[in-house]
């Protein structure tokens, strides 16, 4: 048998992909929001801000009033997303850092953590003070998208973007 019989002979059996093209990545842009209780005054916060309301530097609002964080699972998209580019941290590092906070007595617990979106919007609806980060989308009427940076999410040059990369 002659190798070029050969040849056909198992791509036959195992199809070839020499003929066809080349399987192409496809992008997926995932847009999170920063919310906030409906009644907040606060309508825009720098990143650099928010950085800080997030690792629990700073706890309290322009107005005096506490700020309430909810956070996501650590293994979720969202947390995995906020650790890296709000945090700058890893799971282990950010545990360590709120612990940290509660060990010097400047925070009293560790920031909740909420499974659902739909929950997460509907405690920060309730609580006067609440700050949380989901997907963006439909919002309950009881809580508002902060503006970041002057952008409000989807908006060009809105910083909380998350791009997918997904193979086809």
């Amino acid at each position: 048998m002659t190798i070029k019989l050969f040849i056909l002979l198992l791509c036959s059996l195992f199809g070839s992909s020499f003929d066809k093209e080349p399987a192409l990545a496809s992008q997926e842009q995932v847009v999170y929001a920063v919310i906030v209780h409906i009644d907040s005054k606060i309508d825009d916060l720098s990143l650099s801000d928010l950085k800080k309301y997030m690792k629990v530097d700073r706890r309290h609002w322009p107005d005096k009033s506490s700020v309430i964080l909810f956070q996501r699972p650590l293994s979720s998209a969202l947390q995995k997303y906020m650790l890296e580019e709000i945090y700058g941290m890893t799971e282990r590092q950010l545990r360590r850092h709120f612990v940290s906070l509660m060990n010097k007595g400047s925070i009293g617990a560790i920031p909740s953590v909420v499974k659902e979106r739909e929950m997460v919007c509907r405690l920060v609806g309730k609580k006067d003070g609440g700050l949380a980060v989901v997907v963006a989308g439909d919002l309950p009427k009881t809580v508002k998208a902060l503006k970041i940076d002057g952008k409000s999410p989807g908006e060009k040059g809105y910083p909380l973007v998350q791009t997918i990369v997904q193979d086809s």
